[in-house]
């Protein structure tokens, strides 16, 4: 079986690097405001958000180039500015309203690990019929709570 596309920055990304210098862009050392000049730099040049995976140590961004840019600097679970800044960008690339993206990724616990959710696949199947494919494919649904009842 062949093993999972491997780049830089996902190596950076599943390593937890906490630090590292991106070609032709600011030094990424965690500070949210650094990784937001970098994204939008990447995002001016016509590159278009297809996901965002999360894990505790930052987020790695998936662009419609296949290219991908790692951040130490944003992540879920908090009210603070990396969480702020990770809700914006992520209405950026559509993934829904910065209110209510803001309020489900400062719900996701601290060490969330998995795909950034999109509030896209939550909207009625009719209207998702009319999104571009790449928002459709970047739907992920919510986190759902338990269902089972407390005892």
């Amino acid at each position: 079986m062949d093993t999972p596309l491997k780049s830089r920055m996902l190596e950076l990304f599943l390593s937890g690097v906490e630090a590292y210098q991106p070609k032709g862009l600011d030094f990424e050392s965690g500070d949210p405001q650094t990784a937001r000049r970098n994204i939008e730099g990447l995002l001016k040049s016509g590159r278009k958000i297809t996901f965002i995976l999360c894990r505790p140590s930052g987020v790695l961004i998936q662009f419609d180039s296949g290219e991908q840019y790692y951040t130490p600097g944003l992540y879920v679970g908090t009210d603070e500015i990396s969480t702020i800044l990770l809700a914006e960008i992520a209405t950026q690339a559509r993934f829904g309203l910065i209110d209510e993206l803001l309020d489900l990724y400062s719900a996701l616990p601290m060490d969330y690990e998995g795909p950034l959710p999109s509030l896209v696949a939550h909207l009625p199947e009719d209207l998702r019929t009319h999104l571009p494919p790449s928002l459709q494919a970047a739907s992920v649904p919510r986190p759902q709570s338990d269902p089972t009842p407390p005892a």
